[in-house]
């Protein structure tokens, strides 16, 4: 029931970002699936930038390629 909350959130708060955005999404993520992932990039403005990367939900895990990790850091900084 949280994963639900939070996906409606995130589908209503969207469209009030305004800023450029990066939207990271694994492979083989078994909770953000592909449909839902196509709504929410739909409701941003401007449309953010979409990359997929050969990982799960948690995208950093043992076996990740080490671009990914560099990536995510990049981001958060």
């Amino acid at each position: 029931m949280h994963e639900i909350g939070e996906t409606r959130r995130a589908l209503r708060f969207a469209g009030e970002v305004r800023a450029p955005a990066l939207v990271v999404q694994g492979e083989r993520d078994v909770v953000s699936r592909p449909a839902l992932t196509e709504r929410l990039l739909a409701r941003f403005a401007p449309p953010p930038r979409y990359v997929r990367v050969p990982a799960g939900h948690e995208l950093l895990e043992p076996d990740s390629p080490a671009y990914i990790y560099r990536a995510l850091l990049f981001v958060a900084r």
